[in-house]
This record gives structure tokens, C-alpha cells and sequence, in this order.
């Protein structure tokens, strides 16, 4: 199950279906089918057998949404379902044979065998034990053979460990030590309320932390200094790729022969550098929370919970962190040492926000290497969302729309950036706009704003970033995005000037908050030509 099966139950019930996965809608599909002959020429008799197969379907499932008033008045009906959850039964192994002839030829006995299976954990024990031979004499044993409950138990000992080794709860040669000295089981049992298996694993095996300590802090260091690790490296990925099937054996190819090239090994460095910036925004906040609590000691402990909360939340809601500035600065560095920003364009954009800005660099490749840019979005951010519990899991709808969210969207906003830009270019730049911009907005906060100053002092930053790229005209992105921090801190400037006049605070207070105001209403004004320039209109697409 995955967030898009709400929606995909929300319009069952639109249309009258209120079971948790009916997906399909028939009619629907015969328009589609109808609309695309040349499309399915060769497929239209496998329409017939699907309809025949949800008929059979519908008349074994007891749902009134369906099957309205048939329910109360066809036996037909009834009996395709009793006979339909009879096989199910079987399949599932609950029945034998001789189980299955006892409940078909039955309708009483096949309505009292679904009764027990309503009782809890019992219920299924007395299912199999009145129509399961092998089943009933297992249970039998157990009752009456000390040697064979012994054996059924070190089974069942021995298929709970294989299932912990499977989720990753422990390791191979855990799940042997635990065999051999089973009481030691006991003392994982606590851990098993852990949604995430990977808790568990890390609080029970010192080996194993070693190892994500190596991984996560000796490994970087190694790969940004040692070229053939680098390339052991991605050799790996490709191999754990290829295992996954997010890789086909053409693309493996084509990139193993990319190897040596310069350009991916220049990739690959600032991959590892974004990698080793994942805790800058951890420290950083715990540093934040330490300077705090220790220059403020008079402050009550419910205060110091609020203030903690509130800047840990300052972290994780803002799309630009520590780490994502390390990573943005980076790589504005490395294109202006190398004087080259062709080949940075995407990554100078993406490095400074959280989370996406991992993907920078993969998706930088597009252009020169886009199988490995293909594969590389597919290999992380797949990789990420699977710590998700149940909407995570492989496969699922979640996991399709992190891949569209790392991928496929910044290739459109890029696409849709290079012909806003080729629009643009009968204009020539503008920069002159931003003054008054900047007067007009620090005259509406010094004038017309008497509350709730914080959220109107963001609102109109963020118009002012907005206004100032869409105003800029030919000018380069780079150039629209400082051209609308300096629209920002023009503001904060102009407004606190008014503020020496207007206010009565002493003007020392009054520059303090304004050298504040500075930094943050520059952030601000760039942040919002950012989203100006992901959310403007598809030009490609307008009409004609």
C-alpha cells in the first residue's frame, strides 16, 4: 500500500466500488481502447477474457456496491462465492483435499469453517486442524511427543531468525551465534517493537555500527583522494543496480566504458563531497542548541523546549540548511576555479537545497552522460525512500513518485528554464528595477504593516525576489538570483533607515535588527525568485 491508494480508493467510492484496491475501471478502458485501435488490433480478444475474469471475480466477493440487491435474492451468487473461498482455502494451504470435497459438497459446514476463522489466533489452529490431515497430525504431536515439540520449536526458532536476517535485523553470522545459544533470543525480543529493522541492528551489533561508521566517515575521505576506489565504487553501484533491475546491461556497458574519462571522475569527486556535508546540518544544529542553552540559564526548562523545538523545526522546514550551503558553495567554487559553468549550471542551482541537492551532481551528468545520470537518480533516491515503513516499500507508487520528484522534474524545469531563456532573447538585461522594488517594499512595511510583521516582512521579500527576476529580462539565471538577494537586503537597508526616524528605539537596537534583516530578507528575496523561476508557466506548451 502506498499514499496514491488513497486517492485510488477515494475514486472507487466515486463511482461505487468500496474495495481498498478495485483500480480498474472497465468502461474507462473501453474508451481508451476505442479511442487507440491501431494500438491494441492484436489485443482485442484479451478485453473479453478480462471481463470475463472480473465477472468471476465480482460473484465471489460478497460486495454490495456491486452486487446491490443480487445478494439477497441470487443463490447462483452465493454459491460462486462460497465455492471461490473454498479454493482460496485450498490455495492458501488452510485446507487439504479431502478438507476441500468436505467444505464443497457443504454450504453449512463451509459457513461455520468461515465463523472459526473469525476467532482470534485460534481461529486459524482450529481451521487447519479440522480440514488440514498433515496439519491435524502435527498439532497432535505437539500435544503428545515432548521430542517432536522440541524440534517444531528449534524450527521455529530457526524460521523467526532467517525472517530477521531477511528485514536486516541481524547478520548472516548473528543469526548462526543466535542458533546455537538460543537464549540470547530473548534479549532481542525487546528490540522487536523497532519499526525500523536497521534500529535494531544497529543497537544489538557493534560490528555493524563499525562498519556505517567506516562507510559514512573513512570511505568519503578515501574515495575523494584515491581515483581507483572511485571507480571500485561506481563498479559496485553498477553491479547493485544491474541486481535491482534499475539497470539494463546496454547502459552498464556504455557507462563502464565512461570510466576514465575526466568528466566523471570530476563528477564523482563532488559526489563525494556532497556526501561527506549529510551531518553539517546535524552538527550545526546541535552546536545552535548548545550556544543557546548555555548563554540563556535562567530560562525555564519549558522555555528551552520550546526554543530547542522551535529551532530544530527552523532546520527541517527551511528548503536551504548548513549542509546544503556547504554543498551550493562548493560548488560555486569549483566552477569559478575552473572558470566553467556550462558543465555546472544545474548543480550551482540544486547544491543549496536539502535533500534534492544530493541528486545535483547525478542529474549535472544528464547532459554528457545521461545513462549514468539515469541510473545514478534511480540508484539514490530509490535507495532513500525504501526507510519509509509500508509506502516504501520496492516497487510501490511512493517509490515511482521519488524517482519522478529526483529526476524527471528538475530535466523539465531544466528544459523549461532553456526556453523561457531562449524567449527571453530578444530582450536586453534590466537591473535598474530593483530600486523601486526594494522603496516600494520597505515602504509598505514601514507604512502600511502594524501586525504580524514577521509573516508580512517574508511575504513581501519573497514578492520582491519574484518581481525582480521576472523583470530582469535577458539576464543570465545566476544573475536574476543575486540581483533578487541584493533587492533584499536594498530593503532591509531602506527599511531600517525608516526605522532610526520612525521609531523611538535606540538607533544602536534599531541597526542590530536591521544587519539581521539584511540576511535574512536577502534569503528570502532569492528564495522567492527560485520558486518564480521553477513555477513559472511552460512556455513550450502555451497555445499559439
Amino acid at each position: 500500500m502506498s499514499p496514491g491508494d488513497f486517492k485510488l480508493i477515494g475514486q472507487g467510492i466515486k463511482r461505487g466500488s468500496l474495495v481498498q484496491f478495485d483500480r480498474g475501471d472497465l468502461t474507462q478502458l473501453k474508451k481508451f481502447i476505442d479511442s487507440h485501435k491501431e494500438n491494441f488490433r492484436d489485443m482485442l480478444g484479451m478485453y473479453d477474457q478480462l471481463v470475463d475474469a472480473e465477472d468471476v471475480y465480482r460473484n465471489s466477493v460478497p460486495d454490495v456496491s456491486h452486487n446491490h440487491i443480487r445478494l439477497f435474492t441470487s443463490g447462483k451468487l452465493w454459491s460462486t462465492i462460497f465455492n471461490s473461498a473454498v479454493t482460496g482455502w485450498k490455495v492458501q494451504n488452510i485446507i487439504d483435499e479431502k478438507g476441500f470435497q468436505k467444505l464443497h459438497n457443504s454450504k453449512f459446514k463451509t459457513f461455520i469453517f468461515f465463523l472459526i476463522g473469525l476467532i482470534p489466533i485460534l481461529g486459524r489452529v482450529l481451521r487447519k486442524f479440522w480440514c488440514h490431515a498433515d496439519w491435524r497430525k502435527h498439532y497432535i504431536s505437539l500435544l503428545t511427543s515432548f521430542a517432536y515439540f522440541k524440534k517444531a520449536m528449534q524450527g521455529k526458532v530457526l524460521e523467526m531468525l532467517a525472517g530477521w536476517h531477511r528485514s536486516g535485523r541481524i547478520s548472516r553470522e548473528k543469526g548462526e551465534m543466535l542458533a546455537n545459544h538460543k537464549w540470547r533470543i530473548l534479549l532481542h525480543l525487546p528490540f522487536l517493537i523497532l519499526i525500523f529493522p536497521f534500529l535494531h541492528r544497529f543497537l544489538t551489533d557493534w560490528q555493524f555500527v563499525k562498519d556505517k561508521f567506516h562507510d559514512l566517515i573513512i570511505t568519503p575521505i578515501k574515495l575523494y583522494f584515491n581515483k581507483d576506489q572511485r571507480k571500485q565504487w561506481l563498479l559496485d553501484m553498477l553491479r547493485q543496480g544491474k541486481d535491482k533491475h534499475i539497470l539494463t546491461d546496454e547502459d552498464a556497458r556504455t557507462i563502464e566504458a565512461q570510466l576514465d574519462e575526466p568528466y566523471i571522475q570530476k563528477y564523482l569527486v563532488s559526489l563525494v563531497v556532497h556526501l561527506m556535508t549529510i551531518f553539517v546540518s546535524e552538527i550545526t544544529w546541535l552546536f545552535v542548541t548548545g550556544i543557546y542553552l548555555m548563554t540563556h540559564p535562567e530560562v525555564s526548562a519549558a522555555e528551552r523546549a520550546k526554543m530547542v523545538g522551535a529551532i530544530l523545526l527552523a532546520f527541517h522546514v527551511l528548503p536551504i540548511s548548513p549542509g546544503s550551503l556547504v554543498r551550493g558553495f562548493y560548488t560555486v567554487s569549483l566552477a569559478i576555479r575552473q572558470r566553467n559553468f556550462k558543465d555546472y549550471n544545474i548543480a550551482l542551482f540544486l547544491s543549496f537545497f536539502k535533500i534534492v541537492g544530493y541528486l545535483a551532481f547525478p542529474i549535472q551528468m544528464t547532459y554528457r552522460y545521461p545513462a549514468l545520470a539515469r541510473f545514478m537518480a534511480a540508484h539514490w533516491a530509490t535507495d532513500a525512500v525504501h526507510i519509509v515503513p509500508v509506502f516504501g516499500e520496492r516497487g510501490a507508487l511512493f517509490e515511482h513518485a521519488i524517482f519522478c520528484i529526483f529526476y524527471n522534474w528538475p530535466l523539465t524545469i531544466r528544459r523549461r528554464m532553456r526556453a523561457r531563456a531562449a524567449m527571453r532573447g530578444n530582450l536586453s538585461p534590466r537591473y535598474w528595477h530593483i530600486m523601486p522594488i526594494a522603496v516600494a517594499a520597505s515602504a509598505i512595511l514601514g507604512f502600511v504593516v502594524k501586525w504580524n510583521f514577521h509573516v508580512a516582512a517574508a511575504m513581501l521579500c519573497l514578492g520582491a525576489g519574484a518581481f525582480t527576476t521576472i523583470f530582469c529580462g535577458k539576464a543570465a539565471l545566476l544573475k536574476r538570483i543575486s540581483l533578487s538577494a541584493f533587492s533584499g537586503l536594498l530593503t532591509a537597508a531602506i527599511y531600517t533607515v525608516l526605522s532610526i526616524f520612525m521609531n523611538a528605539k535606540p538607533a544602536n537596537d534599531v541597526i542590530i535588527a536591521g544587519l539581521w534583516h539584511c540576511f535574512g530578507f536577502s534569503v528570502l528575496a532569492a528564495i522567492g525568485a527560485i520558486l518564480t523561476e521553477l513555477f513559472l508557466p511552460d512556455v513550450e506548451n502555451l497555445p499559439k
